[in-house]
């Protein structure tokens, strides 16, 4: 299961590195923090117009099957900066604690929890029910999303920001009462990243929750399918999933680290083009199957305007094609090739991933080219094998 996760997560990282991903800053699930910030020379390209308007004429890539890094001469615009002795604080724990391992087994015994009859005699206490209705402001302006009637939640749940379900503990039905919440720096919404904001809340009901018992019964009857009939099995995936989010938080912010120290001069000609107009591409799907504007999507999505957005999108291509330039800089400055064993043994974990039978049917599903999949898969290899040497030279101090 583990050796299995991780392939996943790497082909995911190769297909948006070599041309095929999405190249907005994904980081709803990281919580990396470095106090380096990630600045580059640019004296090639620097402009690739991001337009709102859905054109009919699809774009064609410059790259469509990956930029060949090991075979061009662009790699002499990068001066790497010094790898030998890093240090990156991340705001994480070694190892899933045993607070964080009892919340997680909270939410899964709360999955399956059976809610008894509203009640009036108590307030609400964690694992309650609760229906609510409530409405979010910042600055004492309600914001998008922010306000909904008739919710129903389980106290202790997770499924809200820090300080809402909280701020619900303690009320009693019938009760209106406002609260702050702040949402996490990287929430996604450009305007309320790390904002603390205000909810007015009014509590419409309390129904206790039973939560089933915690043993191996519970864990065979409802997680069997997944390999798990174990408390000590259920548990053991949980530690094992969170090292491996540990071990993208560590390649995340060691990778920002040294592509902030060194320095790029230029660019291969076309190759932000290419990963703008992929993420602006893929975008423009979506507001195409919501009805609405490409301005519309963006402003809803995002929270911000589209200018602001088309700034956003350029530097998130630029970063990406730098830190690509900076992989392939130490990967020829240590050596590190990719023989035609690191490649069959990498696309037979693919295959035995996605549960296909050959790399033919894999890249049909995908819908790639076999170039283009082989190159992705390349640079998986390359990825590893650079990552690995920075990990190594790397303190990493956690502050959770």
């Amino acid at each position: 299961m583990k050796n299995l996760k991780i392939f996943g997560i790497l082909l995911a990282i190769s297909l948006a590195f070599v041309g095929c991903g999405n190249v907005s800053e994904t980081t709803a699930e990281t919580t990396v923090e470095t106090t380096v910030e990630t600045t580059v020379e640019t004296t090639a390209e620097t402009t690739a117009e991001v337009t709102g308007e859905v054109t009919e004429e699809a774009y064609v890539a410059n790259y469509p099957n990956g930029y060949d890094y090991a075979s061009s001469d662009v790699l002499q615009h990068v001066t790497l900066g010094d790898y030998s002795a890093l240090k990156v604080e991340l705001a994480a724990s070694e190892e899933l604690s045993a607070e964080e391992l009892a919340e997680i087994i909270f939410y899964y015994r709360s999955q399956y929890s059976v809610v008894g009859d509203p009640i009036t005699n108590r307030a609400a206490i964690l694992t309650d029910s609760v229906n609510i209705d409530y409405e979010g402001t910042l600055d004492g302006v309600a914001f998008e999303g922010g306000t909904a009637q008739g919710q129903t939640l389980v106290l202790g749940n997770g499924g809200y920001i820090p300080g809402f379900e909280d701020g619900i503990v303690g009320m009693s039905v019938g009760e209106t009462k406002t609260i702050d919440a702040t949402f996490p720096e990287d929430y996604g919404v450009e305007n309320l990243n790390g904002k603390t904001v205000q909810f007015k809340i009014t509590l419409n009901s309390i129904s206790p929750s039973v939560l089933p018992e915690y043993n191996d019964k519970f864990v065979e009857d409802n997680f069997a399918e997944y390999g798990m009939t174990t408390v000590k099995q259920f548990e053991e995936y949980f530690k094992s999933d969170y090292a491996y989010s540990l071990l993208e938080q560590k390649n995340k912010a060691v990778l920002e680290v040294i592509t902030a120290s060194s320095k790029i001069s230029g660019y291969p000609e076309g190759l932000i083009e290419d990963y703008v107009n992929q993420q602006i591409s893929s975008e423009k799907e979506y507001a195409e199957m919501y009805g609405v504007s490409f301005e519309e999507y963006v402003s809803m999505g995002y929270g911000i305007e589209f200018a602001e957005y088309e700034k956003n999108v350029r530097q998130s291509a630029q970063n990406m094609v730098a830190q690509e330039m900076v992989i392939y800089a130490i990967a020829a400055k240590e050596g590190i090739t990719v023989t035609p064993e690191d490649l069959a043994t990498e696309i037979a974990n693919y295959l035995v991933y996605y549960d296909y039978s050959s790399e033919d049917e894999l890249v049909e599903a995908m819908g790639m080219s076999k170039e283009l999949f082989q190159n992705s898969v390349k640079f998986s290899v390359t990825y590893n094998k650079v990552l690995a040497i920075l990990r190594d030279n790397t303190t990493f101090i956690f502050t959770k």
